[in-house]
Order: structure tokens, then C-alpha cells, then sequence
């Protein structure tokens, strides 16, 4: 499963990108993610003008692990 990345780091991401126009492999290998992940948080800052995180969707929000249809 992957790990979220903190809000921090998707400032630091958008900053990145405005202030030196750095490409998103360059950003990606400065902050240790994925090129997908920069996408996205890129894509989010446009779309949302926010880098908070989307509500995740579905399944049982008190802990307990869904049950498996069989």
C-alpha cells in the first residue's frame, strides 16, 4: 500500500515547481518520490488551488477491515 505524503512535502513540491521551473523528473529525484507523484500533486494544486490531501472514498471509517464478499 502506499504511503501518503505529508502536507509539508506537497508544499515544497509546488514551490519547487514555481519558483525554479524545475521538470517533474528533477522534482521527483530532489524530493525522493515517484514522477506520478509529483503529477499529482501538481495536478491537485491547479485543479483544487489546495495541496490538502482529497477525502478517500468507501469502505468503514472506524478501523474495522471490510468484510469480503464470497
Amino acid at each position: 500500500m502506499p504511503i501518503a505524503i505529508s502536507t509539508d512535502l506537497r508544499i515544497r513540491i509546488v514551490e519547487a515547481r514555481a519558483q525554479e521551473r524545475l521538470t517533474y523528473e528533477q522534482l521527483a529525484e530532489r524530493f525522493g518520490v515517484g514522477r506520478a507523484t509529483v503529477d499529482r500533486v501538481l495536478r491537485l494544486a491547479r485543479e483544487t488551488g489546495s495541496v490538502e490531501p482529497r477525502p478517500h472514498g468507501g469502505g468503514p471509517c472506524d478501523g474495522r477491515p471490510s468484510r469480503s464478499r464470497t
